[in-house]
């Protein structure tokens, strides 16, 4: 059988952590790939230098300030989804009984 709930409200600073970690792992992943590349592609033109320092703060800055970007972003996002959500309803969601699965 199954049944809709509405969510009415947002934790704000939960969006805002969970939204955080999310983009920092992704800007961990792309800053991997972004520093290796800089520092390969600048040890091949000569100024390996500049490729690793440069490669090395990308992998850990892009992380960092992708995190407060996705933490501003997910406060921002839930405090206008719980404003939206008082005028006009929040997010309908269809749920079943689990039960019905574990048979």
């Amino acid at each position: 059988m199954s049944k809709f709930l509405k969510v009415k409200r947002i934790n704000v600073l939960k969006a805002g952590f969970i939204t955080a970690l999310t983009y920092a792992i992704i800007a961990v992943i792309i800053a991997l790939f972004m520093g290796i590349g800089l520092i390969f592609g600048a040890s091949m033109s000569g100024t390996p230098g500049m490729g690793i320092g440069g490669g090395i703060a990308m992998i850990i800055f892009l992380p960092i300030i992708y995190g407060i970007v996705g933490f501003i972003g997910g406060i921002l996002g839930a405090a206008i989804y719980n404003m939206i959500s008082n005028w006009i309803g929040g997010f309908e969601v269809e749920v079943e009984d689990i039960e019905k699965f574990s048979k």
